[in-house]
């Protein structure tokens, strides 16, 4: 006789609750079982590699663990096997999560390389404008490490870094403007409103700091050319 343990739980002190299928139904458990165990195992190779190359965003990723969670929650399998794949959709998330860090990471230090390389280039006792992509996708965190470059080595330089993420669908933009500037109308704030009216979204800040985020992701070499051309109006 085929038998399936479904659940095993506490239900008082010293008590506990077996739920078994028997017959049919317990067949039906173990075909259900080794379906979704082949699921499983065919999500954590395609995650293992997307990881590994890089085609696999980690949001996409995410998903298909959590979905793939919630069907093996739901089903109604042997518990020490539906246990069993827990832990592995649970260490493969873990993988993303930790990929993930380390991505957001290494575009941080890009991001802040990137910014030395600017200053480098800079005559940083004269005041400037600096406006530029980085390639850090949604990780606005970078942005600011590298905005933080300019204050401490290019003091007189008013710098507004933009990124774009393909995940969410949104540019994002920060800006620095040292208090020098701000008192020749670059003001921070009234800065990204230009970004803002061409790539859509919100944003605001104060006179020295800013930051706004919106839609129109096509519309990024426009809202640069914008940010560039009202900064240098500003300061002629």
């Amino acid at each position: 006789m085929s038998i399936a343990l479904v659940t095993e739980e506490a239900i008082a002190k010293g008590i506990r609750r077996i739920v078994a299928l028997t017959g049919p139904e317990a067949l039906k458990a173990h075909r259900n079982a080794g379906l979704i165990e082949k699921e499983v195992g065919d999500l954590e190779l395609k995650v293992k590699s997307g990881l590994e190359d890089g085609s696999l965003p980690f949001k996409t990723a995410t998903k298909m663990i959590v979905e793939t969670g919630d069907s093996l929650s739901n089903s109604l399998i042997s518990q020490w096997r539906k246990e069993t794949m827990r832990r592995t959709l649970n260490s493969l998330k873990k993988s993303v999560i930790d990929a993930d860090r380390a991505h957001k990471t290494k575009l941080a230090q890009q991001a802040v390389e990137r910014a030395k390389e600017i200053i480098a280039g800079l005559d940083t006792q004269k005041e400037s404008v600096v406006v530029e992509e980085m390639a850090v996708g949604g990780n606005s965190k970078a942005l600011d490490t590298a905005l933080k470059q300019f204050k401490g080595q290019a003091p007189n330089t008013a710098a507004m870094f933009f990124s774009r993420d393909e995940d969410s669908g949104k540019v994002f933009c920060l800006c620095l403007v040292p208090k020098g500037l701000v008192s020749k109308g670059l003001q921070a704030d009234q800065w990204v409103q230009t970004v803002i009216e061409v790539t859509g979204g919100k944003g605001g800040g104060t006179t020295t700091t800013a930051q706004a985020s919106g839609p129109n992701v096509d519309q990024l070499p426009q809202a640069l050319a914008a940010a560039r051309t009202y900064a240098n109006s500003k300061l002629q």
